[in-house]
């Protein structure tokens, strides 16, 4: 099945990440940002583990203030 190929390389939506995802989403609306629910739930699971997120898209995780990387752009 799907799940038994991705066993144990899937992080979960948890307490702690749901806690972490109130906090992004409150940081997003004070600078006047938001990001949709899929990429919260995303940011939240990276923030509650101390992750960086790797997205071609960086706004929605820079709006809740998470360190994110592009790895379509080389580093300087």
């Amino acid at each position: 099945s799907l799940f038994g190929l991705f066993e144990g390389r899937v992080l979960p939506f948890d307490v702690n990440a749901a806690q972490h995802y109130a906090d992004l989403a409150a940081t997003a609306r004070k600078s006047g940002r938001g990001f949709p629910t899929p990429d919260g739930y995303i940011a939240a699971i990276a923030a509650s583990r101390g992750f960086i997120v790797a997205s071609r898209d960086t706004s929605p995780y820079e709006a809740g203030g998470l360190q994110v990387i592009n790895p379509w752009i080389p580093s300087t």
